[in-house]
């Protein structure tokens, strides 16, 4: 998502800057100093404005639509988590509702590791200071960087708190921040505008940094359905890895078990899934050794076991099919068929008093999509 985004930007801004006034979305921006930014993250899909036409440049950032812009902007996701914890909005705010348009990002904020108090209200705007710090933070999930050792001088300086100061240096070393007449002005309220310019800062100095890694990330959004609730999440892509999927906590759905329907629940925090295309049936024999070898590997203290066709929890068409498991977790290794090609597949879920075989069934369903929209660039390992 990252890597798509940026070339959106990127073609936005040269666009926009050729083309003054061509493909305007917003009736409030003309003449801004950040317009061009702004239109770029419009047509990137990551702003929407207030409504009525309008973005609203001048106003008050509030913590509300900072977080979410700071969520969807640098494309923080749930995807490679496992940590067994909640997942209520209501369990680490207690002025976040549940089902509104920023809840969710707020966990996502909140699990990636932003520093964002219990008590933090939507509603009220953030200082700059605060967006630079929050900003800073949400660079730093994206990978490790390193930074020039280089102190600039504020003549603000002791009016910043120094728990922001670090990130409003590196914000002004990158210039993804600017002074003004050598001020940074860190209490004063940060607005919308300025906001949007220095997440396009943001945005262009990670991507400019994957670009020299030359490890390329890739990810692509896919909606599935549990027992009749829709959950869109991304699917991201990491090289020598595949694809990793993040698993709702609670599952609700039906199966039919000898001739009775039966209404499960279950809770699976964090769940993982890769998926990797795999070249060749040839291949196969090392495949299933290199899986056993990593299962053993992570479960020492227990025995690694292949499912046969006749286990409860064998797959129609799986080529083999591994098990491992300790008193938390339970993963599944092995390599699967779908519209005619072959995927190695890795499942990590937490197990639970209420884990049953339909749990793992619409687990794989969940690769379905990913598997039969095999135009997705998959290495094989």
């Amino acid at each position: 998502m990252r890597t798509r985004l940026a070339a959106v930007l990127a073609f936005c801004l040269v666009s926009l800057a050729v083309l003054p006034g061509i493909g305007r979305a917003f009736t409030d921006t003309a003449g801004d100093p950040a317009e061009k930014e702004i239109l770029a993250l419009e047509k990137a899909g990551i702003v929407n404005g207030i409504g009525g036409g309008s973005y609203a440049p001048g106003e008050p950032l509030t913590n509300a639509a900072g977080i979410h812009l700071l969520v969807k902007g640098l494309g923080l996701n749930m995807n490679t988590l496992l940590i067994k914890t909640s997942m209520k909005v209501e369990d680490y705010f207690s002025k976040i509702p549940e089902g509104v348009w920023y809840s969710r990002s707020f966990l996502i904020a909140k699990l990636n590791g932003l520093s964002l108090s219990t008590d933090l209200d939507p509603k009220v705007a953030m200082t700059r200071e605060e967006y630079a710090k929050r900003l800073m933070e949400a660079i730093s999930t994206t990978g490790d960087y390193a930074y020039p050792e280089i102190w600039m001088m504020l003549k603000d300086e002791d009016e910043v708190d120094r728990a922001s100061m670090d990130a409003i240096q590196k914000l002004l070393i990158l210039k993804i921040a600017e002074l003004k007449d050598g001020s940074f002005d860190p209490k004063r309220i940060i607005t919308r505008s300025e906001a949007a310019k220095m997440l396009v800062g943001a945005i262009q100095f990670v991507e400019s940094m994957k670009a020299e890694s030359g490890k390329p990330e890739g990810t692509k959004e896919l909606t599935y359905d549990f027992g009749g609730h829709d959950e869109k999440e991304m699917a991201t892509y990491r090289e020598g890895d595949g694809f990793y999927l993040y698993v709702p906590e609670r599952l609700e759905m039906e199966s039919a078990d000898a001739g009775q329907t039966v209404l499960t629940t279950v809770e699976i925090p964090h769940s993982t899934l890769s998926l990797k295309k795999v070249a060749s049936k040839s291949d196969l024999t090392q495949l299933k050794k290199a899986a056993s070898e990593r299962l053993s590997k992570e479960y020492p203290q227990s025995e690694t076991v292949e499912l046969k066709a006749d286990s409860p929890y064998a797959i129609p068409g799986a080529s083999f099919l591994l098990q491992a498991k300790d008193s938390s977790t339970l993963t599944f290794a092995g390599v699967l068929e779908s519209e005619g090609e072959l995927y190695e597949v890795s499942i990590k879920l937490w197990q639970s008093e209420t884990w049953t075989y339909p749990v793992f069934r619409a687990v794989l369903d969940t690769l379905k999509p990913l598997a039969a929209e095999s135009s997705i660039a998959v290495e094989a390992s």
